[in-house]
This record gives C-alpha cells, sequence and structure tokens, in this order.
C-alpha cells in the first residue's frame, strides 16, 4: 500500500492501539491486497509471529482421515478447519492458510509451505494442522511468548505426532526438516533428536489428542460431553447415535467460532 493512503474508521480504538497493514495473497495468486490489523497492546509482542494452518481444502483432508462416514467426514473436517481459524483470529496473530499446497509427500510439503511463510517477513511461525479441536487461543498465544526467547517450541500429541510446531526464522533455516517421520507415532522423539543434533533448544506444550480416526472423535466428543458417556457402547451399534454424536460435536465446534451450527446433515 502507498505512502499517504487514508483510513477511515467508524469505531474508536482503545488507548495505545496500533494499526498495521499486513500484505496477504489469495492463494491463486492472482490479486494482492492488504489486511488491516488493529493491534492492542497485548498482542504487540506477536507482531512478528504468524500461525500457518498446515491444511488442504476440506475434501482433500477428509479422503485422508475416515474421522466420518460419507459426506458427514467433509462436513466435520470443515467445522474443524473453521475451528482453528477462529481460534487463531482470536489470538490477534496473522493467519497463513494456502489450501492449494504443492505436489510431494507430507514432509516437502511442509519445509515447502513453512519457507513460503518466512518469505512474507514473520520472524516466528506456528504450524498447526486442523485435527486438534481442544487448540485454544490461550495455546496459540503462549506457544508465539515461548517463542521470544526459544528458537523452536513443540507441542506433542497423545499418539506421539505433533499438534503444534513452532519455528524462528533462525532455526528454521539451521537444517531441513523435511525427511522427519511425518504423519506417524515417532513424530515428536525424532523431532526432539534433530533439535538436540542441531544444537538448539526447545520448549514443550503440554500434550493433547489429536484426531485421526472415528474413534478418536467419539473420545474427543465423550470428553466435552460427559452426559453422553452412557451412550458409549451403544454407539458401536446404533448408527442414528453415531450421527447424534458427530451432529453434536459439530454444534460443539461451531460455538467456538460464534457461528449458529454446522451444515446440514442431510
Amino acid at each position: 500500500m502507498p505512502d499517504g493512503v487514508p483510513i477511515f474508521l467508524n469505531t474508536p480504538l482503545p488507548e495505545r492501539t496500533i494499526i498495521v497493514i499486513h500484505p496477504t495473497k489469495k492463494h491463486d495468486e492472482i490479486a494482492l491486497f492488504g489486511e488491516i490489523l488493529l493491534v492492542s497492546p497485548v498482542q504487540q509482542d506477536f507482531l512478528h509471529t504468524a500461525v500457518l494452518l498446515f491444511s488442504r481444502t476440506a475434501r482433500q483432508e477428509a479422503a485422508a482421515k475416515p474421522l466420518a462416514k460419507g459426506r458427514q467426514n467433509v462436513q466435520v473436517t470443515t467445522a474443524l478447519i473453521r475451528n482453528v481459524r477462529a481460534q487463531v483470529k482470536r489470538s490477534g496473530m496473522p493467519l497463513i492458510h494456502t489450501p492449494r499446497q504443492v505436489e510431494g509427500d507430507f514432509g516437502f510439503r511442509f519445509q515447502y509451505a513453512v519457507q513460503q511463510a518466512f518469505e512474507q517477513g514473520f520472524e516466528n511461525i506456528l504450524v498447526v494442522g486442523n485435527d486438534c479441536p481442544s487448540l485454544s487461543v490461550a495455546d496459540l498465544r503462549h506457544a508465539a511468548a515461548l517463542l521470544q526467547d526459544s528458537p523452536i517450541v513443540v507441542g506433542p500429541a497423545r499418539d506421539g505426532g505433533a499438534y503444534l510446531i513452532g519455528f524462528s526464522r533462525a532455526a528454521f533455516e539451521a537444517t531441513s526438516w523435511q525427511e522427519l517421520p511425518w504423519c506417524t507415532g515417532e513424530l515428536f522423539v525424532s523431532l526432539q533428536q534433530k533439535i538436540k543434533g542441531v544444537g538448539l533448544q526447545c520448549q514443550v506444550l503440554p500434550v493433547k489428542a489429536d484426531l485421526d480416526t472415528h474413534n478418536d472423535l467419539q473420545k474427543v466428543l465423550l470428553q466435552k460431553l460427559p452426559s453422553l458417556a452412557v451412550l458409549k457402547n451403544l454407539t458401536q451399534r446404533i448408527p442414528d447415535i453415531i450421527c447424534f454424536v458427530q451432529a453434536t460435536f459439530l454444534c460443539w465446534l461451531a460455538a467456538q467460532q460464534g457461528f449458529r451450527g454446522p451444515p446440514s446433515l442431510r
């Protein structure tokens, strides 16, 4: 945006709020536009940190993970992606999400996506997926704060993977991260070994559950809604109750995002 362009606001700003014009780019790379970020004093420490949502389209992600049956799988994945986007927006940090990823295996796509994120000018990048519904604004801000003093922060998943990986620019450029055992239960241990091998320090976040299977989805939902625990055995035999559990999960995610409800399950 050229110098001297006026900005008109119809809402009074809190004291000491600053305005940042953050350049963003449509993923078809046809048009450039600017996003106005109103940054409060609490968020100013995170101005140089962005969150990369490493997720393809809901349809592509649903094809890779059987969280539900049929069309409901796409609807569940759509709700998960929207939930992450909503948490990032509430955190006050810029969101980078490029569903159209380059061809290649997971490691290559991950390495390329993070490199592209750094090329937008940020000094720290938090990488998250769409499969950790308990990831909160507080988690994101805590990880960003840790990156102010540590080059890497990792959030380990209960299954041995990772639900969040944060890099400073120098840490990311110190080595290649492509050849790690991505999408396996060995990822977190391998990450720690690689980080130690290149002489870097790492901060570790609390362990969280992520979603890889239909059973994972049911477990998370039953934890969020204890009153449904009595249905745990029945859900293995009655398809209608399974649909109800999935629909309730979508409603819970919708409540986190602040919109009215999930897509139609018909």
